[in-house]
């Protein structure tokens, strides 16, 4: 455990300087811009903020960009990547990552962009788009673009780990930098109990004067890889996800009252191949789907063969608040209207 707290400490030195170096350029936008990101390494629901913001904005009117950095995409580019124009798809998960293609796809009138300057990405959009506002996709330890909003997502289920920096920790960041935040949202809530959220709440409370907005991470509805809907809910299933909590994933299906069999599960950002997708299908007892989530169904869906595209099925989640919605919404409207 010293030889990590050792690295940790490297690991905090090198982010120090890569922030000093980074923030002397950083860029203004001549648009709002909105960065949704977290203080820890791993899954915090981040994904699903960033669909339900994108979701808000465009359902106000407003024509929104996403700028993505398109991690661990499988064929990288030196320049940026147009994943959606707001139109249509224009590239293959391959060349954008899965989440900024799970993004393309659940806000079809959103622009994407993924790349690692994103500095560059927002100048190729402000050129070829009528953009009203950007979304920062884990932006909150992105230096080169200035934001004017910096909502940070908390698991509830593991907020802040032991505390430390990595790698004996989770923390990207000392909590103390979360003074930077102006909006703190509190995702998978259904979770834990009420007294671990308010240890949680205090937490936060002691780095930053962010308000505080709750979540919960709500299964929509099944549906089939083709986008069809199955007659019913399956009463048993077999799993196959490659997310950062695929305890969650389980426990969400369980919630809709179907019996998980068989759980496959790979690290987060996995790339499949035909193989692990013909295990998960081999042997499967008559009226069994198996069952993945929206972001693990645009990396497998190429794999699945044509007879077999009814038997999985995807759990399409969505964030709801039950608690600060209005402070939600007005932080936003505050930012997109004053910036």
């Amino acid at each position: 455990m010293i030889r990590f707290c050792l690295l940790s400490g490297v690991y905090a030195f090198f982010a120090r300087i890569d922030r000093k170096i980074k923030s002397k350029n950083a860029v203004k936008l001549a648009k709002p811009v909105i960065s949704v990101g977290n203080i820890t390494w791993g899954g915090t629901g981040k994904t699903p903020v960033v669909i339900k913001l994108a979701r808000l904005l465009s359902g106000a009117g407003k024509k929104v960009c996403v700028l993505s950095r398109g991690y661990k995409r499988k064929i990288s580019s030196r320049g940026p990547v147009v994943v959606s124009d707001g139109a249509g798809i224009l590239s293959s998960v391959e060349e954008s990552g899965d989440e900024p293609m799970l993004i393309a796809r659940s806000v079809p009138g959103a622009i994407v962009i993924c790349g690692k300057d994103r500095g560059e990405s927002a100048a190729l959009a402000l050129k070829n788009y009528n953009v009203d506002v950007f979304i920062l996709d884990d932006g909150f330890q992105h230096w080169k673009v200035l934001r004017d909003l910096d909502i940070v997502c908390v698991n509830a289920k593991n907020p802040f780990g032991n505390g430390c920096l990595i790698p004996a920790g989770i923390l990207r960041e000392p909590l103390s930098e979360l003074k930077r935040a102006g909006l703190i949202v509190i995702n998978n809530t259904n979770f834990v109990r009420a007294s671990e959220l308010e240890a949680i709440e205090r937490e936060i409370a002691a780095h930053c004067a962010a308000p505080v907005v709750r979540s919960a991470l709500k299964a929509e509805y099944f549906a089939r890889l083709d986008g069809s809907l199955p007659d019913a809910r399956p009463k048993a299933a077999v799993l196959m996800s490659a997310i950062a909590n695929n305890d969650l994933f389980k426990a969400s299906v369980e919630s809709l009252g179907v019996k998980v069999l068989k759980h496959y599960q790979y690290r987060d950002h996995f790339k499949y191949s035909e193989a692990e997708v013909s295990n998960a299908l081999s042997g499967l007892p008559d009226g069994v789907p198996v069952i993945v989530t929206a972001k693990d169904a645009v990396k497998i869906s190429r794999y699945v063969p044509k007879d077999s595209l009814s038997r999985v099925l995807l759990l399409d989640n969505t964030v709801e608040f039950n608690h600060g919605e209005q402070v939600w919404l007005s932080k936003i409207r505050e930012t997109v209207r004053s910036s």
